[in-house]
């Protein structure tokens, strides 16, 4: 990247994320009849939390522990005809924290979705908006709500000790043509933009702009196998060099109705680029790929992911990134469910001692009941222990830390199905 290059102002990039959510509005809107049904899906909950290390300070000083009331309101847009389905989902997340002004936010979320499916294609467009606090962003929950068997999340530096803000957007259109009745041809582009109120070390805006283009063979009714290439551009802000990475991969999947879901993915991807200080440039080659499955049972729901992938990072640089994900869902009766969930992610530099980054290790561990007080309105309870490490490196000490939280809360979702809720009380995130 150009050293002429300078970090936008985060004003600048507030408008830019407004009118880019706009703009899918627009763009998914008109994938949609004017004469589609709508329905209307409010979620609201009210709730209190307690965190006894709010932003995962490493030193007795950092330690920051809040209690106070919570409320998420969120309200599903949903048009359906007979090919499509468009789903408009605004989300308004806010803390109170009495005697802890300075750690209190109002967060905002923006997630768009539109499907049009035909006998020989599925097109989809989809793109999501956030301005939230560094705590959400990078503290991820357990319960990795909305995240899909096999897909990895973006990378983030963790270190949220001084409480900023994030300002995100992500938008991924993709297809799938029906070439044969066995094969097909998948085409996809990503772009991901991160953008922070102010400079904190280790906290670093970037761009990524990735194109895929996969075949798929329908070996079996119920098993296929696919091979996927990729290219990605990775644009760091701040005279931060870029990065570019290349992948290819080969998936097997299967599918026992809607039971049972299997999937093992191997390949290889390569990723060039330049250390922060300019003294070199590297090329890296590593191993890529996932095993996971997913079973849905008539009273218990269980899935269990592990994967490893090359991700940007607000480090500033591409990171390898393994993570591993479970949880399991049941309703022990009509009314009483509960749930458990664990999730850890490790981040790697490319090149030990090149990149200038620490490993870092994060790892959060949920459990929590829900009671359905009617059809409309429930009760929920929930733990969270999450800890992380940081290895060290250079001028980055080694630094270790834990939290504990608990919370309650009451859920008024009238229209929602009758399954158990995925979201740990008092989650930011709803990624």
């Amino acid at each position: 990247m150009s050293s002429s290059y300078r970090k936008p102002p985060f004003a600048a990039v507030r408008r830019s994320g407004t009118v880019v959510a706009s703009a899918v509005l627009l763009m998914t809107g008109a994938m949609t009849a004017r004469s589609a049904s709508w329905q209307f899906n409010p979620r609201v909950e009210v709730g209190g939390t307690y965190d006894d290390n709010y932003l995962l300070g490493s030193l007795p000083s950092q330690e920051t522990s809040v209690a106070g009331p919570f409320i998420d309101a969120q309200l599903e847009l949903q048009a359906q005809t007979p090919l499509s389905t468009l789903s408009i989902v605004p989300e308004v997340h806010a803390t109170l924290y009495p005697g802890h002004s300075d750690d209190q936010s109002t967060d905002g979320y923006l997630n768009v979705s539109d499907v049009l499916q035909t006998q020989e294609s599925k097109t989809s467009l989809n793109g999501s908006y956030a301005d939230q606090t560094v705590v959400a962003a990078d503290l991820l929950p357990s319960t990795f709500p909305g995240v899909g068997l096999g897909q990895p999340v973006i990378g983030a530096s963790g270190y949220v000790e001084e409480l900023e803000r994030q300002q995100t957007w992500h938008l991924f259109p993709a297809t799938s043509l029906q070439l044969t009745q066995r094969d097909s041809l998948q085409i996809g582009v990503d772009y991901y933009h991160v953008g922070f109120s102010s400079s904190v070390p280790n906290q670093v805006g970037f761009q990524s702009v990735a194109g895929t283009l996969g075949t798929t063979y329908q070996a079996t009714p119920r098993s296929s196998l696919s091979f996927t290439g990729q290219y990605s551009d990775f644009i760091p802000e701040d005279n931060y060099p870029g990065a570019h990475h290349g992948g290819l991969d080969g998936e097997w999947d299967y599918q026992e109705s809607k039971v049972l879901r299997f999937y093992i993915r191997a390949g290889a991807g390569v990723t060039d680029g330049a250390t922060p200080a300019s003294v070199g440039s590297t090329s890296v080659t590593d191993f890529e790929g996932g095993i996971g499955a997913q079973w849905t049972l008539q009273v218990t729901n269980v899935v269990a992911d592990l994967l490893r992938t090359a991700v940007p990072s607000s480090f500033g640089v591409v990171v390898n990134q393994n993570e591993l994900r479970f949880r399991v869902t049941r309703s022990f009766s009509p009314t009483f469910a509960g749930f458990f969930a664990l999730r850890g992610i490790q981040d790697q530099e490319a090149v030990t001692g090149f990149s200038g980054i620490p490993n870092r290790v994060y790892a959060t561990g949920s459990a929590g009941i829900e009671w359905r007080l009617t059809r409309a309105y429930s009760l929920e309870a929930s733990y969270t222990h999450a800890l992380q490490r940081y290895g060290e490196y250079e001028t980055f000490p080694a630094a270790r830390a834990d939290s504990n939280s608990v919370g309650i809360s009451v859920v008024y979702e009238p229209n929602r199905e009758n399954q158990p809720e995925l979201f740990t009380v008092g989650s930011e995130s709803p990624y």
